[in-house]
């Protein structure tokens, strides 16, 4: 059902040939598993529970290749926070749907949509405290 509402196909132009979860939510990791076209290639970035269940059988009849990738290293983060605080990287381009307190529905609803008026996609939406500024 979810891929006719996205109009995923199995093969073809409206196929997915690349699936990179960044949750590691077993739900999103499985979900992985089923939007990969037959040949395609699953990266799994995020890390969540040590274990996880995974439709090995679909893994093997879409022959789908499956990567790993660790996201960091040692000192990474602690290089990330000081480049972020010393203004090097500017991090609102990355997070553009910004909500005032009072629209706070409207970002629910925005991100359960998956799009925003302008239609651009949304991933992720920022809900600013009472009286705290959008920018």
């Amino acid at each position: 059902a979810m891929k006719e509402q996205l109009g995923i196909e199995e093969r073809g132009i409206n196929s997915v040939d690349l699936v990179l979860d960044a949750s590691g939510a077993e739900v999103c990791i499985q979900m992985s598993f089923l939007v990969a076209k037959a040949g395609g290639t699953l990266v799994q970035v995020g890390m969540g529970n040590a274990e996880v269940q995974i439709p090995i059988t679909m893994m093997l009849t879409k022959e789908l290749t499956v990567k790993g990738s660790f996201r960091y290293g040692p000192g990474d983060y602690a290089l990330a926070i000081a480049l972020t605080a010393q203004g090097k990287i500017d991090l609102k381009p990355l997070v553009p749907h910004r909500f005032a307190f009072d629209q706070a529905v409207t970002a629910f609803q925005t991100t359960r949509l998956g799009k925003s008026g302008d239609g651009k996609g949304v991933i992720k939406a920022i809900i600013s405290g009472p009286g705290v500024s959008v920018d």
